[in-house]
């Protein structure tokens, strides 16, 4: 090995170490820090914020030797990061909105970053991946203690979540979490893995059934259903998930029927799938669309989503939906991005039968959960989702020829490796600086509605996460 390109290699590979060390911490609820931030929530962001501005310096040193066979993952992401750039100056101007555009600069760019040194040294980093399939056992085991105490012991209140106060955090970081078991990376491959996968597949669907996870199980009928009618020759895929499936459900309704004679028909604590209301869901698109048609031109500003004093909103931070985020806080950039997601939507289809079923699939997923959730707001499954994508893109480039970039790719290419490294040059100080700027308002939390009146700076306090937890609007400082 030159020994010019070991030390990159090792950089590389530390920083893959770090980020798969911060989801174990978060898995596991080992993640007390002795500086407080207002919630686990919070810390769960400044750990990714961490991760990322590891990523992103790490790009900024990559050859471009290294980005010039990738144009069609460069072009899309540097157009996306632009549209985010160009918000800076024509969109909503305050700490909160500064902040979070620079968020996503940075999360787009490790996109990138991972896709490409997966794609560079993909043996290595696919079997950090299958030990990462791994990395919710502890929150699986703290979950399966408390459905036994509570089998015992009625009056049991804890869900067994941790420090996931919000069970849709744990519920869409499991999602993840599950496909990459399924697409079984590296050592994941052998046969003697089977029961193991098995086991855990069935303790990650009896989470989504005991904690109501309506959308990951639309998302997961959906994927039944696309399987059938787009990749049929292939449907064997399914076979397997749907025995995991039926073995959840004599499960689940078993363990129930048990404690309900235990227990003089109490049974455990769950919720239902089958619930009359959207919690809220539709009268948040529509307040989103309401948003839009106001602010059509740029938007109510990046992670400045606001609700009306009306309880039926149940304080969120965000209208639970990606493309209706982008539209309600971007406006026509929100479009940009939603055209660029149809396009990447549509080549990702077009390959499909290139790709192993539950990648392609479970990319449509994915998007699919975050169209009805905030899957891909919440930092967690932000992260564990960028894993998929960086894995299932690395996987097709490693296993199909690529052909040499034409004169035209090449210098489009070029072009958007220096518009991307000079935009992260440009958004790095900005999150440090934001993040030091809106510390004070994770860490007073929480603060009530008079707050708001006495403070000239905070603008509004969501009661629900957006960029963090209870997200606070913050003007830029007067001093």
């Amino acid at each position: 090995m030159h020994n010019k390109v070991l030390p990159a290699i090792l950089l590389h590979r530390s920083i893959f170490i770090i980020f798969a060390f911060w989801i174990f911490i978060t898995f596991a609820s080992l993640d007390n820090l002795p500086i407080p931030f207002g919630g686990y929530y919070n810390v769960w962001r400044i750990g990714q914020i961490t991760v990322l501005l590891l990523a992103c310096f790490a790009f900024l040193i990559l050859p471009k030797r290294s980005l010039l066979n990738h144009y069609w993952l460069l072009l899309p992401t540097t157009l996306a990061s632009l549209s985010y750039f160009l918000l800076y100056f024509l969109g909503i101007q305050n700490t909160t909105a500064f902040l979070t555009i620079s968020l996503n600069i940075l999360f787009i760019t490790a996109i990138v970053y991972f896709a490409v040194i997966f794609t560079l040294d993909f043996q290595w980093y696919e079997k950090i991946l299958a030990f990462i399939a791994f990395m919710p056992i502890p929150a699986i085991v703290y979950f399966v203690t408390g459905i036994i105490i509570h089998f015992f012991d009625p009056t049991y209140s804890d869900h067994g979540h941790n420090h996931f106060a919000n069970i849709r955090y744990f519920n869409d970081a499991l999602l993840p979490a599950l496909l990459i078991l399924w697409l079984r990376p590296s050592f994941l491959a052998q046969p003697k893995y089977n029961k193991i996968i098995a086991i855990l597949s069935v303790l990650y669907f009896y989470i989504f059934f005991s904690d109501g996870a309506r959308a990951i199980m639309l998302a997961f009928t959906l994927a039944f259903l696309v399987i059938l009618l787009f990749d049929f020759k292939r449907k064997n895929a399914i076979n397997k998930p749907l025995i995991y499936l039926i073995i959840t459900v004599l499960c689940f309704y078993g363990l129930n029927y048990l404690t309900s004679l235990l227990n003089s028909g109490a049974e455990l604590d769950n919720l239902k799938l089958s619930r009359t209301t959207s919690s809220g869901r539709i009268d948040l698109y529509i307040y989103a669309l309401k948003n839009f048609i106001q602010h059509p031109i740029f938007g109510v500003g990046i992670a400045n989503f606001t609700l009306p004093p009306d309880p039926i909103f149940h304080g969120q931070g965000h209208p639970h939906n990606l493309l209706l985020m982008w539209l309600s806080e971007m406006g026509i950039f929100g479009i940009i991005l939603s055209i660029l997601l149809c396009i990447a939507s549509l080549k990702l289809f077009l390959i499909r039968k290139k790709i192993p079923t539950w990648g392609w699939v479970g990319i449509f997923m994915l998007l699919a959960n975050g169209m009805l959730s905030g899957a891909l707001v919440y930092p967690l499954s932000q992260m564990l989702s960028l894993l998929v994508v960086a894995y299932i893109y690395a996987k097709y480039q490693n296993e199909h020829e690529r052909q040499p970039a034409s004169p035209t790719q090449y210098g489009w290419t070029l072009k958007a490796t220096l518009i991307s490294k000079a935009i992260v040059l440009f958004a790095i100080p900005i999150l440090l600086v934001t993040t030091y700027w809106i510390y004070s308002y994770l860490r007073d939390t929480p603060l009530n509605t008079q707050d708001v009146i006495l403070d000239e700076t905070l603008i509004y306090r969501a009661q629900g996460p957006s960029t963090w937890q209870q997200n606070p609007i913050v003007n830029f400082p007067k001093e």
